[in-house]
């Protein structure tokens, strides 16, 4: 695991989120992200990303006791410099300061500590959208699947219809399909997000 990190938060960036970044430059921009690959912390800074799934550049106390959540930069590259090959000899895995017991990535859980940070997480996405629900608002659906469609599927869904000023791009190999009450309000690409991407940059003289 602890390889899986330090591989994690070295990974390049990749050629979607670059496209991303591009077609996007100069708009005001919100990532809320069930990923945790730490992709999307790459191209922009964390005021503009929330995760309620929690995030692979943080951990927490693995008991779940304890409201305090960690950034893992300064962690991961201590357990990187302490591995044996790929393997962390146990007792170089980092613990939690006020009880001892190992700490653990800030994901979900059945320990998934949803205290203050997770609060604050919640409150810079509701800020944004608070901020913006009167303005033109183009909500980006990209690779949503069923698992957690209350997250942010369905949500996506109640703020193009009850929104005037607010459209919807859902980009998705499978599970495209929006409620007919939005249907004009949106544009389904029933494709691969790289592709569709890609062929936008190109479009636009970005390469």
């Amino acid at each position: 695991m602890a390889h899986f990190f330090y591989w994690v938060k070295h990974l390049p960036i990749g050629d979607t989120y670059q496209d991303l970044k591009t077609l996007l430059a100069n708009k005001s921009v919100f990532v809320w992200t069930t990923n945790q690959d730490r992709q999307f912390n790459k191209i922009y800074p964390a005021s503009q990303i929330a995760h309620p799934q929690g995030d692979d550049g943080y951990f927490q106390c693995s008991t779940g006791q304890h409201d305090r959540v960690i950034p893992a930069d300064e962690i991961i590259e201590q357990m990187a410099a302490n591995m044996q090959g790929t393997r962390l000899p146990q007792a170089d895995w980092p613990r939690c300061r006020i009880c001892g017991a190992p700490l653990s990535p800030w994901f979900r859980s059945p320990q998934f500590i949803e205290g203050t940070f997770w609060s604050q997480e919640l409150k810079k996405y509701s800020d944004f959208l608070n901020a913006h629900q009167n303005q033109k608002v183009l909500f980006l659906e990209l690779g949503v699947g069923q698992m957690t469609p209350n997250i942010i599927k369905y949500p996506f869904w109640e703020m193009v219809n009850a929104w005037p000023h607010a459209e919807l791009v859902s980009i998705a190999l499978k599970n495209t399909n929006v409620p007919a009450p939005i249907k004009t309000k949106s544009l389904i690409f029933n494709a691969d997000i790289k592709a569709v991407l890609d062929d936008l940059v190109q479009a636009q003289g970005g390469r």
